[in-house]
């Protein structure tokens, strides 16, 4: 077994291998570490930010997934949640596509960017919603991320990187 020094700051690596460790080990279902941490980063948000408006952009994975938990716990707090995804509803699945499932029955408006139209102009949802919002999570690219950022994630985060 992996040795992992816990601090404030882990690495990627080191977060894989608690994941690992806490489903393999421990027997945790990793819908519950999803919902975990998710409900910490919401609990985070509230204390430290105080929003009022949020905008939460989704990748593909899990980390899409941990971004949907945040979503609904800013929400149950009457956050106003706007979710943008970087791919089609039907392409998620696993612990993500459960809690896209549940934040589509909350009634939370999600949004699917397009890698092939997205710019400012061509997108009116971005270009209005990202400088309205009080608060940006980025929950796109989780541990499992490797290489050079493609698209669309390296559009959506400089315009992100962009605003106020």
């Amino acid at each position: 077994m992996h040795k992992v020094t816990i601090g404030k700051i882990i690495s990627a690596d080191e977060a894989r291998i608690l994941d690992k460790i806490a489903v393999e080990k421990f027997s945790i279902p990793s819908i519950v570490l999803m919902e975990n941490a998710g409900k910490n980063t919401a609990e985070i948000i509230l204390k430290k930010f105080h929003p009022r408006q949020v905008a939460i952009f989704c990748g593909g994975g899990n980390n899409g997934g941990d971004g949907f938990v945040i979503a609904r716990h800013l929400f149950n707090n009457d956050i106003k949640v706007k979710v943008f995804t970087t791919q089609k509803i039907s392409k998620y699945s696993g612990d993500a596509l459960v809690n896209l499932n549940i934040i589509q029955k909350m009634k939370i408006p999600v949004i699917t960017l397009s890698a092939k139209k997205f710019q400012p102009k061509d997108d009116p949802q971005m270009a209005e919603k990202i400088p309205k919002t009080d608060l940006i999570v980025d929950a796109l690219l989780g541990t499992g991320t490797k290489g050079k950022l493609r698209e669309p994630y390296k559009k959506i985060i400089k315009k992100i990187n962009s605003t106020k």
